[in-house]
């Protein structure tokens, strides 16, 4: 609807999208939206949270759109409540240079166990935290066992779920309980349900993940029997 249209356009240009891309950006949006059975707002909620954590532009909107495409297929998650909860975790993720296909396929996969999207965010929010902050439990314990800190290791091309692994090794040999290597039991239940029994789903969903592209146009299709 015109209204639907003229808010969305609003909220596009209060989150900094320029008026020369606002246009293409709204199409972009639009075509997800049909995708996501949702309204455009939710949408464009969702994508300029990814924009602006991540410093993109908005001619990026249908990729990291189709990430978000394969986090809702592969996790047990709304598209609405993704957009909704995606800003919880996003800021924190950029600022440490981890892709938006890795936070996907964390959410996807701990969503799939059966946990609530708002609550999975807050999961791995705590855990980035708690491995990147000096002096953290989880921060010194990654440092010790790996010489390195965990900032180091994902610019070298390490993975969270990567140092989950680390972490989820020395629990096992030690015989202790995963979570205790986290400040926080949120952080801990985060490496807890990716690691272990969950390490094969997250590898699968981060396959699926990282190779989105077309995912969305494809939901599209999908949903108008095309």
């Amino acid at each position: 609807s015109t209204e639907e249209i003229t808010t969305a356009l609003y909220q596009s240009l209060s989150a900094n999208v320029p008026e020369s891309d606002v246009f293409a950006f709204l199409e972009a949006a639009s075509v997800a939206a049909r995708g996501g059975v949702t309204d455009l707002a939710v949408v464009v909620d969702g994508l300029t949270s990814v924009i602006n954590s991540y410093g993109m532009e908005a001619a990026d909107a249908t990729a990291i759109s189709d990430i978000l495409f394969q986090t809702v297929k592969f996790g047990k998650v709304r598209f609405e409540e993704l957009s909704q909860n995606l800003s919880t975790v996003t800021p924190v993720a950029a600022s440490l240079g981890i892709p938006l296909e890795e936070i996907g396929a964390l959410l996807a996969t701990i969503t799939a166990k059966g946990t609530e999207t708002s609550v999975a965010a807050t999961q791995i929010r705590s855990a980035l935290l708690d491995l990147s902050k000096g002096g953290g439990v989880a921060s010194e314990a990654f440092k010790e066992l790996t010489g390195i800190s965990f900032q180091q290791f994902i610019a070298q091309g390490g993975t969270v779920q990567g140092a989950f692994q680390i972490l989820a090794a020395e629990a096992e040999r030690t015989g202790v309980n995963l979570t205790d290597f986290f400040g926080r039991i949120e952080g801990g239940q985060a490496a807890l349900q990716t690691t272990g029994t969950g390490a094969q789903l997250y590898a699968s969903i981060f396959q699926e993940v990282a190779n989105s592209t077309g995912s969305t146009q494809a939901a599209v299709d999908e949903f108008t029997g095309s």
